[in-house]
C-alpha cells in the first residue's frame, strides 16, 4: 500500500518537528522522549497516536520506515536555539526547572 504519511514528534506544547505532506493519509504523532522506543509497543500503550488509515500504519511499522523517520526527527540538537516548526520564530534553549518549589515564610 503506497500512501503518504506525515510524522510529528512533539518536543513541547507548540514545538513539533514535522515530516511529510499536510494532506497525508496517515498522521503519526509521538512525544520526543518515546520516539526511539519500540513503536508497536508504544502504539499498544497509547503513546503513539495515529490518525488515518490503520492498514498504512501497520505497513510503515512493519517496514521500519516509521522507526527511521521518527528517530531522525527526535534527534535534533537541544543546546542551540531551535526554530519553531509552525511559525519559524527562533526560541532560546529550554532550561530545566528545579522540582523543589520554595514557599514564602
Amino acid at each position: 500500500m503506497s500512501a503518504s504519511v506525515q510524522y510529528r514528534v512533539a518536543f513541547g506544547r507548540k514545538d513539533e518537528a514535522v515530516d511529510g505532506p499536510d494532506d497525508a493519509a496517515l498522521v503519526i504523532t509521538i512525544d520526543a522522549r518515546d520516539a526511539t522506543g519500540d513503536l508497536t509497543e508504544l502504539f499498544m500503550l497509547g503513546r503513539l497516536k495515529a490518525a488515518g488509515h490503520t492498514g498504512v500504519l501497520f505497513d510503515v511499522l512493519r517496514s521500519g520506515e516509521a522507526s527511521a523517520v521518527l528517530a531522525r526527527l527526535s534527534a535534533r540538537a537541544w543546546p542551540r536555539a531551535t526554530v519553531g516548526s509552525r511559525s519559524g520564530e527562533r526560541r532560546p534553549p529550554r532550561v530545566p526547572r528545579s522540582p523543589v518549589r520554595c514557599r514564602p515564610p
